[in-house]
């Protein structure tokens, strides 16, 4: 005991002598309160991941409580500790096996979004939600696929639901357009991943008809659909096209979900055209883009709307000149 104290005396003496005493405070000043921080996400995390519901109960309230007064600073997250947290969720999430209750943590996870009083928060906790995904998907099982099938589609409706409770604003639907075309409808996998990619594009719009209606005259359509024309035109996943077309441009086509959208075929079809003409657009993507074109004027058209058009020096400018059919030859001239 006393060579204990002595060495703690002589260490503590040396520390002043050499000046590493002050040193050492002062790192414990810079650095202390940040391993706090990081510390909580920890602590929540390892609290949702625990296997008694109890536990997890508490730390879900805890947490509701936590980022709501922590968000009233501004750009008071990080993406590291959004990325601790979802961690926490996601594995709270793999834990959980009974469906009502899985149905149950995916409305509460998802409704996190509502609590950041910042809105570029909002939309990073969206992004880190779906980089998480994308990092952790190849690693689920198919017995735990349905749950985060369902996750996914709760994060998506409130996406919508966040942009609906401010009014559609402009400001707000760009980054909202910003976060899902580089996260899940990103055209590189390397962002995201096929399995999540499809799911968002199966939900994408019966959530935003279900968040819209009420009020949709205010919702900017067409600009919440750039981002599904844009992944149908580079795309490399045929899979990834069909579903587009599947799942969100032939309901439109064929009226279902234009009207409950009150959806402007004619800029949609504009939008497809200048897609369609474009030097970046896939090749093998250019056919679906043209057809859809077509058909979205026929429709229009029907509905007595004026078809568009792009000037044909726009057309040479981008490099895609319309080239005229040649006439078949006959048996007898071959």
């Amino acid at each position: 005991l006393l060579y204990t104290i002595g060495v703690g005396i002589i260490s503590n003496s040396f520390l002043h002598m050499t000046g590493l005493h002050a040193c050492v405070r002062m790192f414990w000043n810079e650095t202390g309160p940040s391993i706090m921080a990081a510390d909580v996400e920890v602590k929540f995390a390892r609290r949702l991941a625990s296997n008694s519901a109890k536990v997890r109960g508490r730390a879900l309230n805890g947490l509701r409580r936590w980022i709501s007064a922590r968000s009233s600073i501004h750009n008071a997250f990080s993406e590291l500790e959004l990325l601790k947290l979802w961690k926490g969720l996601y594995l709270c999430m793999w834990h959980c096996d009974k469906p009502l209750l899985q149905e149950e943590l995916a409305e509460n996870f998802a409704s996190f979004i509502h609590l950041f009083h910042c809105s570029d928060t909002a939309w990073l906790f969206v992004a880190v939600f779906f980089k998480t995904m994308a990092r952790e998907w190849h690693g689920i099982d198919r017995l735990r696929l349905d749950k985060f099938y369902t996750l996914i589609r709760r994060v998506v409706r409130h996406c919508f639901g966040y942009l609906k409770s401010k009014v559609w604003e402009q400001g707000l639907v760009g980054g909202a357009v910003e976060v899902l075309a580089s996260g899940p409808l990103c055209p590189d996998l390397s962002q995201t991943c096929s399995g999540v990619q499809l799911h968002v594009v199966e939900v994408y719009v019966p959530e935003l008809i279900a968040m819209a209606t009420g009020c949709v005259s205010c919702v900017p359509s067409l600009e919440l659909l750039q981002p599904c024309c844009n992944l149908l035109a580079m795309t490399k996943d045929l899979t990834v096209a069909e579903t587009l077309c599947r799942s969100i441009f032939d309901p439109i086509t064929e009226g279902l979900k234009a009207a409950k959208l009150q959806l402007d075929l004619m800029q949609l079809s504009e939008c497809l055209l200048r897609l369609a003409v474009s030097r970046e657009t896939r090749g093998k993507n250019r056919k679906k883009l043209y057809t859809l074109h077509r058909r979205f004027v026929e429709v229009a058209g029907q509905q007595g709307s004026s078809a568009p058009g792009i000037e044909a020096t726009e057309v040479q400018r981008e490099g895609w000149k319309a080239r005229p059919k040649q006439p078949k030859k006959d048996a007898q001239d071959s």
